[in-house]
């Protein structure tokens, strides 16, 4: 007597597989350098027709690559923008850098305002009480009122530069603070954002402290390795590169046994 296992079919397939998505395209980018007087440069690079506004009291200091801007009490800059990125589908990167030792250091600051118009959506803010950094979002289009961040954020009072992001798919907001998630809020805003106001809210101002450089808004919700690629990285001197996804797909493992035989 013989017995006798004849594999018929023996299959496992398993494939890796890298899968390039399409990059974020850069709506506007402003570098916030010399001018090559020593003054402010408000030259800006990108794809949006994005023209200044007006500009006040903003002074040229020391940035996290080449010059940065310096927001001393109310002063702020305007800039407008004819075409850009929509509110359902965006991300906004920048860097900065509260100064120690200013009376107003603990008073609520804010470092941009993101809008339709003068309507502000947006607040990227210093939270006072916490020093730390938050996300506020408020009324139509800004899909309804969120907070991110504040309380339950890092510290970002101490004179050193830290990256901020704020990145939107247009289901959830997502506050990074140096390439780390401080956590979401739902979010349905929807419509072009045309406006932003660098440190200082729209329609009136708080007290700042703050040096802000290389602030850049994309037409995308980047991937958390793009953001994090962002924090020691300038926007346009080095275009950030393509998300990766890596998979392993199992496919079957059938296997026959043949008869026994006698």
């Amino acid at each position: 007597m013989m017995n006798q296992m004849t594999p018929l079919s023996l299959g496992v397939l398993v494939v890796g597989s890298a899968v390039s998505l399409a990059p974020a395209a850069l709506i506007v980018h402003h570098r916030l350098d010399d001018d090559g007087t020593g003054g402010l440069s408000n030259v800006k690079s990108g794809s949006a027709t994005h023209t200044w506004n007006s500009s006040a009291g903003a002074t040229l200091t020391t940035g996290k690559f080449g010059g940065a801007g310096r927001f001393l009490t109310s002063s702020a800059w305007w800039s407008i923008s004819a075409t850009g990125a929509d509110l359902s589908n965006f991300t906004l990167s920048m860097h900065v850098r509260e100064n120690t030792g200013v009376a107003n250091l603990l008073n609520w600051q804010d470092f941009v305002s993101v809008g339709d118009g003068n309507l502000s959506v947006f607040k990227f803010e210093y939270n006072g009480a916490h020093q730390g950094a938050s996300v506020y979002t408020t009324g139509t289009p800004g899909g309804g009122t969120a907070t991110i961040g504040g309380a339950s954020g890092p510290n970002v009072n101490g004179g050193a530069w830290h990256h901020l992001a704020m990145v939107s798919n247009g289901i959830t907001l997502e506050l990074f603070v140096d390439g780390i998630s401080q956590g979401s809020a739902a979010y349905t805003g929807s419509g072009p954002i045309t406006a932003l106001q660098i440190a200082a809210q729209f329609g009136g101002g708080r007290d700042q402290n703050v040096d802000v450089d290389d602030l850049a808004l994309y037409d995308l919700a980047l991937a958390p390795d793009q953001v994090a690629w962002l924090t020691i990285n300038e926007a346009t001197a080095n275009p950030i590169p393509k998300p990766f996804t890596g998979s392993l797909l199992g496919v079957g493992a059938l296997v026959f046994l043949g008869r026994r035989r006698k």
